[in-house]
């Protein structure tokens, strides 16, 4: 090989390895920013700044067991893939509740494509005294970004004997501009009628909704959302900015759930 040939040889290995080597620098300059943003306390700090008396973790969750205690997935759920971050436990308004986004997916093998079943943030208030019924909320008009898909309302629905053969259909009709709206299933329909009818402070809250679903059995109120919290966004905005704007977002949602606590 000739000695020019070697030089360029040479001349490109060294701007490989230099590419390389920023890359390397930049992402993990990155990663130490995240870091840093999550360690100067800004999640928890604001979380403080909302009356919060509880905590956060970035790669916390609900798990299954919870999930499944709480009639949000069937307890023979084995095809059922779950991950989940961003948990948010403690006690709002004087209500204890863990909160985290969520990603359900059906897996039923490698001859066929996963299914979506849910993807939004699950949150589940423990309510100190709650009506003995059961019933169940589910968003018509969701965006399509929405991760909410018929087959996980129907699915809650089962889960909590709120229909199928066994227990005979228990979806239930408030009134047209009610039901443009949600989907309603109860075991009370008398009560559930009532609560939603006109002029009640639950169908004024419910009906400018974007919460996903909500189920209220007697142990808790659990209630779906796609409210996160943002570190950034491809506005550039500030990232202090974007943390504080999401968890805005998600104790709106949080607010409308209290008011239908009490």
């Amino acid at each position: 090989m000739s000695k020019p040939a070697v030089v360029v040889l040479i001349i490109i290995g060294i701007v490989i390895v230099l590419f390389f080597g920023f890359m390397i620098i930049a992402n993990s300059n990155i990663s130490k920013h995240d870091t840093l943003l999550r360690s100067m306390g800004s999640v928890q700090e604001i979380l403080n700044e909302y009356g919060i008396e509880g905590a956060y973790e970035e790669k916390g969750t609900l798990d299954r067991n919870k999930l499944a205690a709480e009639g949000v997935i069937p307890r023979d759920s084995g095809s059922l893939n779950i991950s989940g971050n961003n948990l948010i436990t403690g006690r709002y308004k004087q209500i204890e509740f863990e909160s985290a986004a969520i990603n359900m997916s059906l897996d039923y093998g490698t001859d066929f494509p996963t299914e979506l079943y849910y993807s939004g943030r699950i949150t589940v208030m423990y309510q100190e005294q709650g009506p003995t019924m059961t019933h169940l909320l589910v968003q018509k008009q969701l965006p399509k970004k929405s991760g909410m898909t018929k087959k996980f309302g129907n699915e809650m629905a089962i889960a909590n004997g709120l229909t199928g053969l066994r227990y005979g259909k228990k979806e239930i009709e408030v009134d047209p501009e009610w039901d443009r709206k949600w989907i309603t299933y109860s075991d009370d329909k008398e009560q559930t009628v009532k609560m939603f009818d006109h002029g009640t402070k639950y169908r004024e809250q419910f009906m400018t909704s974007q919460l996903d679903f909500i189920l209220r059995t007697e142990r808790s109120i659990v209630f779906g959302s796609q409210n996160d919290i943002v570190f950034e966004d491809r506005n550039d905005k500030d990232v202090q900015q974007n943390i504080r704007d999401s968890i805005g977002k998600i104790f709106k949602d949080f607010d409308a759930i209290v008011l239908y606590c009490t």
